[in-house]
């Protein structure tokens, strides 16, 4: 895993299973990791490529992760102050690579999976 001291974790049950990492660049263990899963966790800490710095992830490398996972949903969390106020366009960055659901994550939420 390429990570920023970071974990990825996974959340398994007899029937499901939820990847979620922290600071990390894309990498094939973290796709493996999240191979078919009905939703996946990641980090989106930049809005886009050229502002990302250390081993982070941005609208456009999430999603072509979790393309490759073949995730049905994608929850967008961690995101730095630099995304502030670009969540339309983080949206639409992600929806431009990825066909699944995207949602942004928030403080207390709950979701059926």
């Amino acid at each position: 895993m390429l990570h920023a001291g970071g974990v990825v974790y996974k959340i398994e049950t007899p029937s499901k299973s939820i990847p979620s990492s922290g600071d990390t660049a894309p990498c094939n263990s973290l796709i493996k990791l999240g191979q078919n899963v009905g939703v996946a966790v990641l980090e989106c800490s930049f809005p886009n490529e050229e502002s990302i710095k250390g081993e982070h992830l941005c609208p456009k490398l999430v999603a072509t992760l979790v393309t490759k996972m073949k995730a049905k949903r994608l929850i967008l969390t961690h995101m730095y102050p630099e995304c502030q106020g670009k969540e339309k366009e983080t949206h639409q960055e992600a929806r431009n690579h990825y066909a699944g659901e995207v949602i942004f994550a928030e403080d207390k939420m709950e979701i059926e999976v």
